[in-house]
């Protein structure tokens, strides 16, 4: 099983959660961007693309802020890259940015792709986060059709926390590492599309 971590805007640091699962898990592996501080989608979506296309057993994506929304992009586009043969055992979206918000960072990230997932996942949210009202992610949640983990005042759910391991965070991977599917699909590709497909 692969499961890959998506960080967002900045990577994710040292003590950040995600970073802990890759130090704790082995199968847990980074995608890596070339450039973390001007993210563009198109080159993203390219690294994700061929990141996957290396991926030999069934994927797992962890995704944080900015990584849920290129996640989801990603879906809408086809899952470029993903063989044929192999499925998407869960992705688990945490703290989803406002990529629609005036003046972010990654404007072309916008808009947020609302599209219905056909896998296993889960959206987790904080009601005191900076980077997005805690209703919007819901409705997101809402549109994508999966259930939400309200985690509380938890501010953006990063290093700055205090999640440490967060092992509540990994039970949910782990239950998926845990459960065989017999017949999930990838998800399909939305009609009309308008992301670059690469």
């Amino acid at each position: 099983m692969h499961i890959l971590t998506l960080p967002g805007l900045y990577n994710s640091g040292p003590e950040h959660w995600q970073t802990r699962w890759e130090q704790q898990h082995p199968q847990v592996q980074r995608v890596m961007q070339d450039n973390w501080d001007q993210p563009q989608l198109t080159q993203w979506l390219a690294t994700l693309s061929q990141r996957v296309s290396l991926c030999q057993q069934d994927v797992i994506f962890v995704a944080h802020s900015l990584g849920c929304i290129l996640l989801m992009h990603w879906l809408r586009a086809g899952c470029p890259g993903l063989n044929a043969s192999l499925q998407i055992r869960g992705v688990l979206l945490v703290a989803p940015p406002d990529a629609e918000r005036r003046g972010f960072p990654a404007p072309d990230f916008a808009p947020v792709p609302q599209i219905p997932l056909q896998v296993p996942g889960k959206v987790v949210i904080s009601r005191d986060d900076p980077w997005c009202d805690a209703k919007k992610a819901m409705q997101w949640a809402e549109k994508w059709q999966l259930p939400v983990w309200d985690v509380g005042n938890c501010g953006h759910i990063n290093s700055e926390s205090g999640l440490g391991n967060w092992d509540a965070g990994w039970q949910i991977v782990q239950e998926w590492l845990d459960f065989r599917l017999t017949d999930a699909k990838t998800p399909i590709s939305a009609p009309n599309s308008d992301v670059t497909k690469v």
